[in-house]
């Protein structure tokens, strides 16, 4: 039988079982909801999202989310595009572990509209992840397996976006994804609101690197 202290250790060292799974969304439900427009006001601030656009957007376009768990197995039985093992990144694992604790189970977003003038071409309308996984590649991985997804099901071969310069980090983060700038727009959200527009070309075989 083990003794109190070995047991302290046993339990402070056990690996920790940790699940990311990536799904599209046709309709978002209530507690899909809340969590969004919660991470939309914590990183989007006040141009963030809610209820009234991120529905339209998930039954009109692409809601992608990143979801953890402890298990295999999702909230509300949902089945995964794909799952990514976490388990071997046990700092990680701890971080998303608190998180799950206290109900938070989203932990990136991405938003994709089409357009009617090019079925070929959509636009990310929002991206974004929370920060106790930036760094890691799991947000560059997340956006190549939504592109990926596009690609196959929707034959969606190229995409654009729209960045302010002086979001540096988003900048490098998109560039390091594949996205060039394609041109500044002025006064692109009004006066004074100015915007890079990044595009990238959807490349099959490319998605797995």
């Amino acid at each position: 039988m083990l003794k109190f202290n070995e047991l302290y250790h046993y339990f402070k060292k056990r690996s920790i079982k940790m699940y990311a799974g990536i799904f599209i969304k046709h309709h978002l439900n209530e507690r899909e909801i809340i969590e969004l427009e919660k991470l939309e006001k914590l990183i989007m601030g006040i141009t963030g999202n809610n209820a009234f656009t991120l529905q339209p957007i998930a039954h009109y376009g692409a809601v992608f989310t990143l979801e953890i768990s402890g298990a295999k197995e999702f909230a509300d039985a949902k089945v995964p595009i794909e799952t990514i093992n976490l388990s071997n990144n046990d700092t990680l694992s701890k971080k998303l572990e608190k998180l799950l604790k206290n109900n938070i189970s989203i932990i990136a977003a991405a938003q994709y509209l089409p357009s009617f003038r090019n079925h070929s071409h959509a636009h990310l309308f929002a991206f974004y992840t929370i920060t106790q996984i930036r760094g890691t590649g799991i947000s560059g991985l997340f956006m190549k397996r939504c592109e990926k997804y596009l690609l196959e099901a929707y034959k969606i071969k190229n995409i654009d976006l729209t960045v302010s310069k002086d979001n540096i980090a988003a900048v490098k983060f998109y560039q390091k994804n594949g996205f060039t700038e394609t041109t500044e727009k002025d006064n692109f959200y009004g006066s004074g609101i100015s915007r890079l527009i990044l595009g990238k070309t959807i490349n099959s075989g490319t998605d797995d690197k």
